[in-house]
């Protein structure tokens, strides 16, 4: 009867894991904000292969805010030391849904009280590293039958990556927005 027993467990332990894993997935989705930025720069060689489309976000929303001079920052970002002030670590903070670079501003001490005399409307945890902010986000899965049509669309400047952030600055890639549905 224990042997039944453990076999039931371990086939239902997994099931039950994973299940709560997609559900949490879910629930954030559901729940955070949307933040659509602008990406460059992607690696042609990994979305042949059909895995990961590797990008990075519009430099000019990294070294903007790492480089700025502000009584938000104090930056000494050639050094290559990720700053880290406090507890609450470094983010940026955005105003809007789609904002702008100049919208984007790099807080060292990302605490609440911080974010709230900005006015934050959502931000993304991360930090500077040789004057650039370092975005957790460069790698979005794709299909390998779908890898020939999206290396026709990067070729196209203009493209997004929509994110959906949480309440504590860290975040989902949602999708891709190509430069002809943004104009929708």
């Amino acid at each position: 009867m224990k042997r039944f027993y453990g076999a039931l467990l371990s086939i239902f332990l997994p099931i039950l894991v994973l299940g709560s894993l997609t559900l949490e997935r879910e629930i954030d989705l559901r729940n955070g904000k949307v933040l659509i930025l602008p990406i460059t720069g992607y690696d042609p060689r990994d979305l042949l292969s059909g895995h990961f489309l590797r990008f990075q976000i519009d430099p000019s929303y990294s070294e903007s805010v790492c480089n700025e001079d502000s009584n938000t920052s104090s930056l000494s970002g050639e050094t290559g030391v990720k700053l880290q002030s406090s507890e609450y670590g470094s983010c940026v903070c955005f105003e809007s849904r789609e904002p702008s670079s100049y919208e984007a501003k790099y807080l060292a001490d990302c605490s609440p009280s911080e974010r709230e005399i900005l006015k934050c409307w959502t931000y993304i945890k991360g930090s500077c590293k040789y004057g650039r902010f370092e975005y957790p986000f460069r790698k979005y899965y794709i299909p390998e039958e779908k890898a020939k049509e999206w290396d026709a669309k990067l070729r196209e400047p203009g493209a997004k990556v929509q994110l959906r952030m949480k309440e504590d600055g860290s975040g989902l890639i949602e999708t891709i927005i190509w430069p002809a549905e943004s104009a929708q």
